[in-house]
């Protein structure tokens, strides 16, 4: 005898055009973020938003002659947060070609995110 499974599908006919259908990142990294860079060039300022879909948009305003590649440029990605590792890893592209990414340490405590990239650099983002 011979037993076959079929499996049983339900379907609704409900509202549920909603946005709780989309796959959301809830943590503390999610809003905007602000901080400036000074070095003997000059001063950037850096605004990253982080939604909770997993994507971010970062811009950057340059006053400085070191950094003039990314003067006013603006980057759109995708980034991954593990919180209890304090790890963030960003991946973008720059609106005007060339692609962007970085792996950072990141501590958030209340409205202050500090990063720390590989090479010691420091920065630290206000909410």
């Amino acid at each position: 005898m011979m037993v076959v499974s079929l499996p049983v599908m339900f379907t609704s006919c409900g509202d549920d055009d909603n946005d709780d259908d989309i796959p959301t990142v809830d943590t503390p990294i999610v809003g905007t973020w602000g901080a400036s860079v000074t070095d003997e060039d000059g001063t950037v300022f850096l605004t990253y938003t982080f939604r909770n879909t997993g994507m971010f948009t970062a811009q950057f305003n340059d006053e400085s002659d070191s950094f003039e590649e990314v003067s006013k440029q603006v980057i759109n990605g995708s980034y991954t947060y593990t919180q209890s590792a304090n790890h963030l890893t960003m991946r973008g592209n720059y609106t005007g070609g060339g692609s962007f990414g970085l792996t950072v340490k990141c501590v958030i405590e209340g409205n202050t995110m500090t990063w720390t990239e590989d090479d010691g650099t420091v920065t630290v983002f206000t909410k």
